[in-house]
């Protein structure tokens, strides 16, 4: 976990997290996740077919998903990452009330 958590390469971090292809190693990494690095690892975590549901909850509230869908659209507009955590939590959102 400590290889992917702490990788200094945002994109090398992103690659292992696709590979995983258990949903234990996956909670894990959501888990222990610097949510100070963004959310493009997030959003690959979400995106992997090894994403259990408690998993993709966890993901919610870990991310205080909330927070980004209720922020106006000028704060969101501001920057590109803003835009990145309200699509994810948008998409999380969904896939939630399938499940």
């Amino acid at each position: 976990m400590d290889d992917i958590l702490y990788d200094e390469s945002e994109q090398k971090r992103c690659k292992k997290i696709k590979r995983l292809d258990s949903s234990v190693l996956l909670h894990a990494v959501v888990n222990g996740y610097n949510w100070d690095d963004g959310p493009e690892a997030m959003i690959v975590a979400f995106e992997n077919p090894a994403c259990a549901t408690i998993t993709l909850f966890d993901l919610y509230e870990r991310m205080d998903a909330d927070y980004w869908l209720e922020m106006d659209e000028e704060e969101i507009a501001e920057s590109e990452e803003r835009k990145r955590w309200r699509m994810l939590a948008m998409q999380l959102k969904e896939k939630l009330a399938d499940e």
